[in-house]
């Protein structure tokens, strides 16, 4: 092995042993509790508990960040099951110091609550469906700042009327696939199904609502059409199947009549 051969196999090593340190670091989230969805200007809360808190840092804080409105953050440090502190944080951004290795009661646990109001909606879409920041939680070490992420949590907000339309899409896209698999034609149904979509992520309900219903009739009439014209052909091959075993019958028949006749004779 030449110089430039060793050269690149220490580098290599080194970066994976860079890379593994980095991936020990990190904090564990043990458990998270927050809504896969809910209803704009409700409120809401979520809570995440974090444990190895000092694989990475002997001291740090953490940050949190949310689009909740009028928010209350509750930031509890455990050790084992026993509480040591708790501090509560108001804001869309905070930070909270006090995990510190050398404290005479050291935290081992920590667990961060929040509890705020479902922001509006700037901008529907279907699909992928609108969402928000429900919670946001990052590292910081205490002495020059170095940050890790811990986790980031999204939640679908939605209103009445967007929930309406969005379940009318759902049971319109779930029509047409059913007609589609029954061989039907659902093209109509189809660009009625997208005009929906495009109502909905602009905010139209009514029309979404109006062109989903119209495209659920349509896949639904063209998948009865489809299986009545199905139908109509199995019963056509039946008949001349039918046609074929009576005419074959006959034959036979007039057959051993020709030959009881010649027998006679």
């Amino acid at each position: 092995m030449n110089r430039y051969s060793k050269l690149t196999t220490l580098l290599v090593v080194g970066c994976l042993l860079l890379a593994t340190v980095g991936l020990a670091g990190a904090v564990t989230v043990t458990s998270e509790d927050v809504p896969d969805e809910a209803e704009v200007e409700s409120e809401m809360s979520a809570t995440v508990e974090i444990d190895d808190l000092y694989d990475d840092y002997d001291e740090w804080a953490v940050d949190g960040e949310t689009e909740l409105n009028n928010v209350t953050w509750t930031i509890t440090y455990y050790d084992g099951d026993t509480q040591i502190d708790e501090h509560q944080i108001d804001g869309q951004e905070i930070r909270q110091d006090g995990i510190d290795r050398s404290l005479d009661e050291e935290p081992r646990q920590i667990e961060v609550s929040l509890t705020g109001e479902v922001p509006e909606v700037e901008q529907y879409s279907y699909e992928p469906r609108q969402e928000f920041t429900a919670m946001n939680l990052t590292q910081v070490r205490s002495d020059d700042g170095a940050t890790e992420d811990i986790g980031s949590w999204s939640t679908h907000h939605y209103t009445a009327n967007s929930s309406e339309a969005r379940t009318a899409i759902d049971d319109a896209s779930a029509a047409i696939d059913e007609a589609r698999d029954s061989g039907a034609d659902v093209d109509r149904a189809e660009s009625d199904l997208q005009n929906a979509i495009d109502f909905y992520n602009d905010g139209n309900f009514e029309s979404a609502i109006s062109n989903a219903e119209q495209a659920q009739s349509e896949a639904e009439d063209a998948q009865s059409s489809a299986e009545q014209r199905d139908l109509l052909l199995y019963g056509g091959v039946g008949l001349v199947g039918l046609l074929l075993v009576a005419g074959l019958g006959f034959l036979l028949y007039k057959r051993q009549q020709g030959d009881d006749y010649d027998k006679l004779g």
